[in-house]
């Protein structure tokens, strides 16, 4: 497995916006994608920081998502909000529980 980690921070005050465009829009192009997993969306209220966690069966799945123009289309309706840049980070998941 492998995770993808989006880093965000929006205005506070739009994070319920951002998370309906989350739930009805981000969410059915993730879940159209190969190799896609599951996702979690982590936000903060108080600081607008979020942290989008996706799970993919392999690196090559989530670098195809991210190279299509299918993440592009899943984030612009939401990049409005952005406050800083949002930056990918990636990880190898490890069972330990």
């Amino acid at each position: 497995m492998f995770t993808r980690a989006l880093n965000t921070q929006i205005d506070p005050a739009n994070s319920d916006k951002v998370m309906k465009i989350w739930r009805e829009h981000i969410t059915l192009i993730l879940k159209r994608q190969k190799g896609f997993v599951r996702g979690y969306a982590l936000t903060n209220s108080t600081t607008g920081k979020g942290l989008i966690i996706s799970i993919w069966e392999s690196e090559e799945d989530a670098t195809y998502y991210e190279k299509s123009g299918d993440f592009e289309a899943a984030i612009s309706p939401i990049r409005q909000y952005f406050i800083t840049p949002p930056y990918i980070d990636y990880f190898d998941e490890e069972n330990i529980v």
